[in-house]
């Protein structure tokens, strides 16, 4: 999860359209399989919001949210 977020916050202050429209592809891929359920680090919320507000500004191609890449 970590990697998938990292990847995408770099794309989102990069710019490159490919880079983030490849992050943004990786985010779907994931929350079309499903995310595995583990009590361990990450509520289920939370990080749903969280990639959503990361794929909704890899969406938009002015976005250059630095509070969602920080």
């Amino acid at each position: 999860m970590d990697r998938l977020i990292r990847r995408g916050q770099d794309a989102l202050v990069a710019g490159d359209p490919q880079a983030r429209q490849a992050a943004r592809a990786g985010i779907e891929r994931v929350r079309t399989a499903g995310l595995p359920v583990a009590q361990r680090g990450y509520g289920m919320l939370q990080t749903d919001a969280a990639l959503d507000a990361l794929a909704a500004a890899l969406a938009d191609h002015q976005s250059t949210d630095r509070e969602t890449a920080t």
